[in-house]
């Protein structure tokens, strides 16, 4: 400052003299403006009067003047003081030399310590000011970048502060959003309960943490209150999206009952040991297989062995030890339960899987457990079917080879099975009919006939003419009934070679034949009649006479 000042000395030219106490000071105090105001125009607001007892030069003016210490303001206000001196000396054409005003302003032994306390306390703002100036880029560059929602309210709940990023929340520039409360920013079923938020942060001085959504996105929100000295009281916090988690919590929720009811209509439940803490945890379908209704059981592996029955128990716990000793993957094994609710036994599979550490060690084994009562059940029903069923088929071949005729059973024309009767008949060995096209043993002047009554399902007796192994055509009759045979439906055919029936009635019609000739030739009536006197033959004199008796 003292630098300064002697620097304007002589110069006559107030203009000049004025720029360059400006220059200086803006160098002394770079977060001031100063400007120098000729007398006659207005007073300006903050500023200090550059006059002497006869003469007023005019302000030397400063913005920012509320920033100065009152110590700073003390220094300018001298330094006004005296540059009005050095002016008028310079004006009145007699100003005093260099050194008389360096003496004078030495002789200020006060002066000279305010200028060592105002160079202090300028090295001290400096150092504010850079350390304000850091702070301030890192505050700006956190709220331009972080990617979680950061606000600062003022005591009116305005919107001071803003992260860059609420303009992709809000779809609005910034400046549109500063200084705006919640119910201008917000719809107003989340502003209002926003505000009610906001203001008892305020008057209560406690955080709180809230969820909400907005545009179908999730957010959870961390308020609390800021307390500044001698000011109002403002808020802050910060807002993250939450959407992700909450659509994972909702899929994991989906999963879980997915899985719940997936183990409920199959009957399989899930459990895992921590061999760490001997902890047993079983899923709900668990519970509901051994009958136990209460979340307090109080689950070990020998509480479990207590419901096993009595006599699988001891294979159980053998495979399970087992697979620990000869270091196996799991185990998996059939037994019984009893059921803790009704005392019923139950069969379940249980399948185990062990979990190792990073040094090979079993840790944890986890598993499954399947009630598969109606498939023993099933088993066995299945077993006395199958029982029955070989008797049956034993009974039915023996029916079936004691058949005077042959027999097929076919699935449209396809033999599945025939009794050596056909194979008799026909010239074929029963292996050489089996899986042989049926149709292949019927005349083809026959088949076109026999292949309707197999797709009409006829039912029947009817005549066909067959055909042999060795080409040979013959008389029969086939008679077709729709049977079960192994789960399916199919037909069951009847042969009958009638080649010998046919012999006797061609030879019986001939008889006929030769007694109607007989009769004929007869001059005298001839009525035959059967046992109940019922006419069966008469000859053309008996039908004359008859006729003239009536």
């Amino acid at each position: 400052m003292l630098s300064l000042l002697l620097s304007l000395v002589q110069e006559k030219n107030l203009e000049r003299s004025a720029l360059q106490l400006i220059a200086g000071l803006e160098k002394l105090f770079p977060e001031n403006r100063f400007a120098f105001i000729r007398s006659g125009e207005p007073e300006p607001i903050s500023g200090f009067p550059i006059k002497t007892p006869g003469r007023h030069y005019g302000w030397l003016s400063i913005a920012g003047h509320s920033a100065l210490t009152n110590e700073q303001q003390k220094h300018l206000a001298d330094a006004a003081q005296m540059y009005a001196l050095i002016v008028e000396h310079n004006e009145t054409g007699s100003p005093p030399g260099k050194e008389k005003v360096t003496e004078s302003l030495l002789n200020n032994e006060e002066l000279r310590r305010e200028n060592e306390r105002l160079r202090n306390e300028l090295i001290k703002y400096r150092q504010v000011d850079d350390e304000l100036r850091e702070s301030q880029e890192i505050f700006t560059t956190f709220m331009e970048h972080n990617p979680a929602y950061v606000f600062f309210k003022d005591e009116k709940l305005r919107a001071i502060r803003l992260s860059r990023n609420y303009e992709q929340m809000l779809g609005r520039p910034l400046s549109e959003l500063l200084y705006k409360t919640s119910d201008e920013l917000f719809p107003e079923e989340l502003a209002k309960p926003m505000i009610a938020a906001d203001r008892r942060i305020l008057d209560e001085g406690r955080p709180v943490t809230i969820e909400e959504e907005l545009n179908g996105r999730f957010y959870s929100t961390v308020k609390f209150p800021i307390k500044i000295a001698g000011s109002s009281n403002h808020l802050a916090g910060f807002t993250i999206d939450i959407t992700r988690l909450k659509l994972a919590e909702k899929a994991l929720r989906e999963s879980e009952a997915m899985l719940a009811r997936s183990q409920q209509i199959a009957h399989v439940g899930s459990w895992v040991l921590d061999l760490t803490t001997n902890q047993l945890i079983w899923s709900e379908e668990t519970y509901r297989i051994f009958g136990i209704n209460s979340p307090e059981f109080a689950l070990s592996f020998a509480t479990f062995l207590e419901i096993v029955h009595p006599d699988d128990r001891t294979a159980l716990e053998t495979m399970y030890l087992s697979s620990f000793r000869e270091d196996q993957t799991g185990y998996e094994i059939e037994h019984r339960i009893i059921r803790q609710d009704t005392g019923e036994v139950r069969h379940v599979q249980e399948k185990c899987f062990h979990e190792r550490n990073k040094d090979g060690e079993i840790v944890r084994s986890v598993g499954i457990v399947q009630d598969i009562t109606k498939r023993k059940l099933a088993e066995e029903e299945l077993r006395r079917a199958i029982a029955i069923a070989e008797e049956n088929e034993t009974r039915f071949k023996a029916l079936h080879n004691a058949s005077f005729g042959g027999i097929v059973i076919h699935d449209k024309g396809m033999i599945l099975d025939c009794n050596h009767g056909l194979s008799e008949i026909t010239g074929y060995s029963v292996n050489e009919l089996i899986g042989m096209d049926g149709l292949l043993l019927i005349a083809e002047k026959s088949r076109d006939m026999v292949r309707a009554h197999i797709r009409e399902g006829y039912e029947k007796p009817y005549e066909g003419i067959g055909l042999r192994k060795n080409g040979e055509e013959f008389p029969m009759r086939l008679e077709a009934r729709e049977i079960p045979y192994r789960g399916r439906r199919v037909r069951s055919v009847e042969f009958r070679d009638i080649t010998e029936q046919k012999k006797a009635e061609s030879v019986l019609a001939a008889e006929k034949e030769r007694l109607a000739v007989t009769l004929r030739s007869i001059g005298d009536g001839v009525i035959t009649t059967d046992t109940q006197g019922n006419v069966i033959m008469i000859n053309r004199v008996g039908h004359f006479n008859q006729s003239l008796s009536r």
